[in-house]
């Protein structure tokens, strides 16, 4: 019975994950608009309609690409988790929260772009999403807690490190930002860098490749 609650709580909470990244995604969007068809717009009027709409843009981009990386990023440390127990879950749970409110500061920021306060409180989320991302994945692998026990030290440190690179950056927006404002847009813009350079420095590997899936964990302590 607690392999099979363990295999159901795992199953579950990868489940919640996709749909709360997706519909992040998708609620994003919802920022953007489109001229009323309606009216009747003259060329120039359109042209400067969808003008208006590049700075949106920009920040919805910005956004979608931070929500990509740490979903991409989720599913490597998700695929080194074995089993999952009650704290793990309100990790992730504390996680999704402040990943699910980074809409909410994209949609002020795409209105009132000019005012830098959004921009700071939108890199303080997503600090915190980053901050519970790390916790999550340092509570998993101490002692192994809840991962492969055959997963080498090097590569749970590696992850450690790679986990806590977008709130860095995300603190240092905040101080880039207040010298020059485009150095922030700059500081968010070298985070997908930062992330394809990763695997030429250190690539993960996942549990296939290391086990062929045929481990089977110790349930953990709740």
């Amino acid at each position: 019975m607690e392999d099979i609650k363990n295999k159901e709580w795992r199953t579950r909470l990868r489940f919640l994950v996709d749909l709360l990244f997706s519909a992040t995604m998708t609620i994003m969007i919802l920022g953007l608009e489109i001229p009323d068809l309606e009216q009747n717009l003259e060329k120039e009027q359109i042209l400067d309609f969808a003008a208006a709409q590049i700075p949106k843009m920009g920040i919805y981009m910005i956004t979608f690409v931070m929500i990509s990386i740490y979903w991409l990023k989720h599913l490597e440390h998700f695929g080194n988790i074995m089993v999952v127990n009650t704290t793990f879950i309100w990790l992730e749970l504390l996680f999704l929260l402040f990943l699910v409110i980074l809409p909410f500061w994209n949609g002020y920021m795409t209105v009132f772009p000019e005012i830098y306060q959004f921009k700071i409180l939108y890199s303080l989320n997503v600090f915190l999403v980053g901050i519970f991302s790390w916790l999550s994945l340092k509570y998993a692998t101490h002692n192994h807690r809840l991962v492969n026990p055959e997963l080498p030290n090097a590569t749970i440190l590696t992850l450690k490190k790679q986990a806590i690179t977008e709130p860095t950056l995300a603190i240092i927006a905040i101080f880039a930002g207040l010298i020059k404002p485009f150095l922030w847009d700059l500081t968010f813009l070298s985070v997908p860098v930062f992330f394809a350079l990763r695997k030429k420095i250190s690539r993960i590997p996942y549990i296939s490749k290391i086990t062929g899936n045929i481990f089977k964990p110790k349930p953990p302590k709740t």
